[in-house]
């Protein structure tokens, strides 16, 4: 079983919804980066039925990029929501420390 925790995905598709999603904050650093991609990771296997896991999974592990972007792009929109909902709660978790 791959180990989520080490995969560093940088699909273009994958930077496009980061860039999408968080561009507008101008938030910097890795540490921020590698919390949106593992978020983005949980996301995305929550998205796909089980035999999409397996094929997800299988296309990182041999590095086809072009093959996950093909891959990915019909689940888009539900990842791009769900992403939008978890990002919000995190901002407002945020805001909420922030003025406490």
């Amino acid at each position: 079983m791959l180990d989520l925790t080490k995969v560093t995905l940088n699909p273009k598709i994958l930077d496009q919804i980061y860039a999408d999603l968080v561009g507008d904050l101008e938030i910097e650093g890795s540490e921020f980066k590698n919390y949106f991609d593992s978020l983005l990771i949980n996301t995305i296997l929550q998205v796909l039925e089980p035999d999409s896991r397996k094929r997800f999974l299988t296309l990182i592990q041999e590095n086809q990029l072009d093959q996950l972007d093909k891959f990915l792009t019909p689940f888009l929109p539900k990842i791009e929501q769900i992403m939008k909902e978890k990002l919000l709660v995190e901002v407002n978790k945020l805001k909420d420390i922030s003025s406490s």
